[in-house]
């Protein structure tokens, strides 16, 4: 039960990076090197999107610490939290498995990597 509803909260915030990506990018406006989540205040995004991350970088602590190798651990992600996902979803999913670990859980970084790239991202 706490495993659909985490799912849920991942999927949600994943969700969230997506729609915020997708209305942050405008043919109109100069491209910026990056989006930031702080751009959406009071819409709720910043706690999805930090909830994501949290959940990300627990995921991979729970991986790390079983000793799960990154094969195995994609396939599980595959299996569990990208399992019907569309490819918006996917994408969302990946930029947050490849950035949690950059400043939220660096510990995860090159291990994030090498799940990343299992699962193709």
């Amino acid at each position: 039960m706490k495993s659909l509803r985490n799912r849920k909260i991942l999927i949600a915030g994943v969700l969230a990076v997506a729609l915020l990506s997708a209305s942050c990018s405008s043919s109109d406006a100069e491209p910026e090197n990056s989006t930031t989540v702080t751009e959406a205040e009071g819409t709720g995004t910043e706690e999805l999107l930090e909830e994501a991350i949290a959940e990300m970088c627990r995921t991979l602590d729970l991986f790390s610490v079983a000793g799960t190798p990154p094969g195995n651990a994609s396939v599980a992600m595959a299996e569990t939290d990208l399992a019907g996902a569309t490819a918006s979803e996917r994408t969302a999913y990946g930029r947050v498995l490849i950035e949690a670990p950059r400043e939220d859980c660096p510990e995860h970084g090159l291990y994030a990597d090498e799940i990343a790239y299992w699962l193709g991202f």
